[in-house]
């Protein structure tokens, strides 16, 4: 997980797009079960998920409070 200002990224890598994604999920749920305590409500709206790879993949959508969040082919 990396932050810079306001803005806050969680990388997963592994052998596969499967593998990486089901990394990101397993702590975008703990940050989201974490920031809930605090009264702290993630914006979906404003999250984008990005593939960043060197094969052609199938998107896996993630998922903020059990919305869907935006899939985007390049980044800011």
């Amino acid at each position: 997980m990396t932050t810079f200002v306001n803005d806050t990224s969680i990388i997963g890598v592994g052998e596969s797009v499967e593998v990486a994604t089901d990394k990101i999920k397993r702590i975008a749920d703990k940050i989201n079960k974490e920031t809930r305590k605090c009264s702290i409500k993630l914006n979906e709206a404003k999250s984008i998920h990005v593939d960043f790879t060197n094969k052609l993949c199938q998107y896996i959508p993630s998922t903020i409070n059990d919305k869907v969040i935006l899939h985007s082919n390049k980044t800011k």
